[in-house]
């Protein structure tokens, strides 16, 4: 018998107002015949002590783990039959602290899996210790991951997922941010894509990687920014975090990051001065805002020496394709199709082709190609360029997210630079930009 646990007589255990009552299933003579072969009861019940004692004066305890053996050993002693490796009338008990690491692991498994609450990365986090101690006790070679599944009654396909779970959300948070384990799953695809290409373009014998991280660079805005001359950008997107914690659907969905009120208005206040200075004259500011917010937001940039004229309303992108949201109140919020910028005006610009309104219609960018959670249409990015461009002049963007401005300066013949905080984005952005870059030669 097992170096751990203990004997204790079968009426000592008492059942806990938690256990199942156990279907007596075909199986269950043959169940009960294990008892009697040589091995007799190979696994003990979980027990644990409690303050009161039997009839006899033996000291109790609960069952929290084995009730069929329980029942199955009680029922062969009220049959006057024996268990083979036991005396009569006893059983084979365990403590959670008595067990090896991964039985307490299977026990917690079996346990958790039933509560309310117990998420897919819960359950990974599970998985992959009790994968671990299993190769750690048997042997690298002498345990796989189908005999884990066959283990804890999964399929071999979904353990290999839950087993790269915590990987991938240390590559993208965002994968933690699904609600269930498909979500999560095609998140992680989508994820380790964007690594392989990352990765790919970084090994490229081509110059376009060391060309696209002088493009994009990866740092806090505030700093960098003081690396740009004075009046030396022809046109500025800054799309930076709106505040007050609007932008929760993507913040729920993707990495967390602070969109706190207090942290927009800061970065706002401290690159305001700096756009303003870095902007040529007779330029355009792109200024994307929340959109109840016009008039202080308005008002911001004028006090930094921005003017909205001719374009005192705000332009709307308009999002056609958006007919759903995931709204918490669906009851009384209606879904937000729509986000605002402001065409703000450093002397006065004009415009280098002609739009029909202020209104942008364009679908968003398919959520399976989607490298950034407010990422912006090409098309849409093109249409603003264009409009407040001429080809070879340079784009700015300083809180440069997907940096689908930065890479559509380019494919329009402009030229581009910006910075990013997130390392995550930065990797992405930066293998956008160089996918492009390598199919031309510089100059």
């Amino acid at each position: 018998m097992s170096q751990f646990g203990f004997i204790i007589k079968h009426h000592q255990v008492v059942l806990g107002d938690r256990i199942r009552t156990t279907n007596h299933k075909k199986d269950w003579k043959e169940f009960k015949a294990s008892f009697q072969t040589a091995a007799g009861q190979m696994q003990p019940i979980i027990v644990k002590p409690l303050d009161t004692k039997t009839e006899d004066g033996l000291p109790q305890f609960e069952l929290i783990a084995g009730e069929r053996r329980w029942r199955a050993i009680g029922e062969l002693y009220a049959e006057g039959q024996k268990v083979t490796t036991l005396e009569e009338g006893t059983i084979w008990a365990a403590t959670r602290e008595q067990l090896p690491r991964r039985t307490q692991l299977l026990l917690e498994f079996s346990e958790n899996e039933q509560r309310e609450g117990f998420t897919f990365l819960d359950k990974a986090r599970f998985i992959r210790e009790f994968h671990e101690e299993c190769i750690a006790e048997f042997g690298k070679d002498n345990w796989s991951q189908e005999l884990t599944a066959h283990t804890l009654k999964l399929s071999p396909a979904s353990i290999s997922h839950y087993l790269r779970l915590e990987e991938a959300v240390k590559i993208d948070p965002a994968v933690a941010k699904a609600t269930t384990l498909n979500a999560a799953v095609k998140r992680m695809k989508v994820s380790e894509k964007l690594k392989q290409r990352h990765d790919e373009v970084k090994k490229d014998d081509s110059n376009s990687y060391k060309r696209a991280t002088a493009i994009l660079h990866n740092g806090d805005a505030r700093e960098w920014i003081k690396s740009i001359p004075d009046n030396s950008v022809d046109l500025i997107n800054f799309d930076p975090p709106w505040g007050s914690e609007v932008s929760y659907k993507s913040q729920e969905n993707h990495e967390g990051f602070d969109d706190s009120e207090e942290y927009a208005q800061s970065l706002m206040e401290a690159l305001f001065p700096e756009l303003f200075r870095v902007l040529k004259d007779d330029r355009f500011c792109v200024f994307w805002f929340r959109s109840w917010a016009d008039e202080s937001m308005a008002a911001m940039a004028q006090r930094f020496g921005f003017n909205l004229a001719f374009n005192r309303t705000a332009c709307i992108w308009y999002k056609p394709d958006k007919v759903s949201d995931q709204n918490r109140d669906p009851e009384r919020d209606l879904n937000e199709g729509y986000e605002k910028f402001f065409l703000l005006r450093k002397g006065n610009p004009l415009f280098h082709t002609r739009r029909p309104n202020n209104v942008f219609a364009y679908n968003r960018v398919p959520q399976s190609q989607v490298i950034h959670p407010t990422e912006k249409p090409f098309d849409l990015a093109a249409d603003i360029i264009r409009l407040c461009t001429v080809p070879g002049e340079l784009v700015l963007d300083p809180t440069a997210g997907s940096s689908v401005f930065l890479d559509t300066a380019i494919r329009t013949n402009r030229k581009a630079t910006g910075c990013e905080l997130s390392t995550t984005y930065w990797a992405r952005g930066v293998t956008r930009l160089a996918e492009y870059l390598k199919t031309f030669k510089e100059g």
